[in-house]
């Protein structure tokens, strides 16, 4: 399963700040991030890769370019998330990772719009 990497790249893309007028938008979808992969971990749905080993996101990336992409991973993620599941109690995790998910998603958009204010 690639969701948690995925989760991983995109909050990685979000956490430098470039615009104060977006801040708080890459805040609320880092945490929704966050949020999405305590949610995975809880359902034993991590991909098995160190956490540790990640690529640092491109500094001369521009804001909307890490936008896009971090939106492209969360997408990925999304859909890695969203597996048929027979367990209740698993479906229930499953609702609530792609509930955070979307979330990153709209404070990503609402930070593009931010940004071009």
């Amino acid at each position: 399963m690639h969701a948690m990497s995925d989760l991983r790249q995109a909050r990685d893309l979000l956490v430098r700040p470039d615009y104060p007028q977006v801040m708080d938008d890459e805040r609320h979808a880092v945490d929704e991030i966050n949020k999405a992969m305590r949610k995975m971990r809880d359902a034993a749905i991590d991909d098995g890769k160190d956490i540790y080993d990640r690529m640092p996101p491109d500094a001369r990336w521009r804001p909307e370019d890490r936008f896009h992409q971090a939106k492209e991973l969360l997408a990925k993620a999304r859909q890695d998330a969203t597996h048929r599941e027979d367990d209740p109690y698993l479906r229930s995790l499953q609702r609530d990772i792609v509930h955070h998910i979307d979330q990153a998603q709209r404070a990503i958009d609402q930070a593009v719009n931010d940004a071009l204010r």
